[in-house]
């Protein structure tokens, strides 16, 4: 499933354990599809492309401050997945 996180008003950093969860938690890396990061700041926008290149380049992600264009790509990722996951499945039977 696409993972929709609003840090808008956002302050501050994270450390090391927190970012490697998030990043490499088996639970989490089974539903993650991607990632949509709403925000309002350049501060939290370098903070999460760090994260991103440091911790978890392998996941789709993309920064908005529109809710609206989030949600958008949020539902675009998830159609593409299921779609492709669709194509395959199809190839094996």
């Amino acid at each position: 499933m696409p993972f929709f996180i609003d840090v808008r008003n956002s302050r501050g950093t994270y450390s090391s354990s927190a970012a490697n969860l998030l990043a490499k938690s088996p639970a989490l890396m089974k539903l993650r599809i991607s990632e949509a990061f709403i925000l309002n700041s350049i501060g939290i926008k370098l903070l999460i492309t760090s994260y991103k290149r440091l911790y978890n380049p392998s996941t789709p992600f993309a920064v908005f401050s529109d809710i609206t264009k989030a949600e958008a790509y949020c539902l675009e990722t998830k159609n593409n997945y299921y779609r492709i996951n669709e194509i395959e499945f199809s190839k094996l039977v």
